[in-house]
């Protein structure tokens, strides 16, 4: 229990060293070579965004395409489940690019 009449210790945190966020002989890339990668890392960016999203309409029609079949058994049910895991993905995929595309420059 502590009392008011006794003296309180303090010891002050240690100073951390201050830090670079890169070392002065770090390789500097130029302007034009940067703009460069960003367009195609854009680029890249686009085309695996196509690609994804017509996954996720073959995925969709699939899905469409199995429900209507679907049977009520057992293995008909995991098979449309797969197929929602599938339409899900997918979404999330597209989602994560289209976020990608957005934190560009």
């Amino acid at each position: 229990m502590l009392s008011a009449d006794q003296p309180i210790t303090t010891v002050p945190a240690p100073k951390q060293a201050m830090r670079n966020a890169t070392p002065g002989d770090f390789p500097r890339v130029d302007g034009d070579t940067q703009r460069g990668r960003d367009g195609d890392r854009r680029k890249i960016l686009e085309q695996e965004l196509a690609t994804e999203q017509l996954n996720m309409d073959k995925a969709r029609k699939s899905l469409a395409e199995g429900e209507a079949k679907r049977q009520g058994d057992e293995k008909s049910y995991q098979k449309s489940q797969g197929l929602k895991d599938d339409v899900a993905l997918h979404e999330r995929n597209v989602e994560a690019l289209k976020r990608e595309l957005a934190n560009l420059k």
